[in-house]
């Protein structure tokens, strides 16, 4: 079975804090939701990075660009973590 992209949405878990839907459905249009822990994002950010650079792909330097952008966007807070924030520059509960 092959389910392709359909959409995404952002939603809050009961306890509040973020939830990230993304969609997909198969050739029957059955709809699947799935919602991706931290850990399954930054893998497949890697495994999209690694089989557009290994294919030349068209998409490859936009990704890296997104990447930076992420970075800079966030490079202080990494670097240089201010009292009550996290690593990427939201406040701590």
């Amino acid at each position: 079975m092959r389910v392709f992209f359909k959409d995404y949405d952002i939603g809050k878990f009961p306890d509040g804090r973020m939830e990230l839907k993304v969609r997909f459905e198969d050739k029957q249009k059955t709809e699947y939701v799935w919602t991706p822990k931290w850990d399954d994002l930054q893998y497949i950010f890697l495994l999209a990075y690694t089989v557009e650079r290994l294919n030349h792909g068209a998409h490859f330097k936009p990704l890296v660009e997104v990447a930076k952008e992420v970075y800079t966007h966030h490079k202080e807070y990494i670097e240089n973590p201010k009292q009550g924030y996290d690593k990427w520059g939201f406040t701590e509960k």
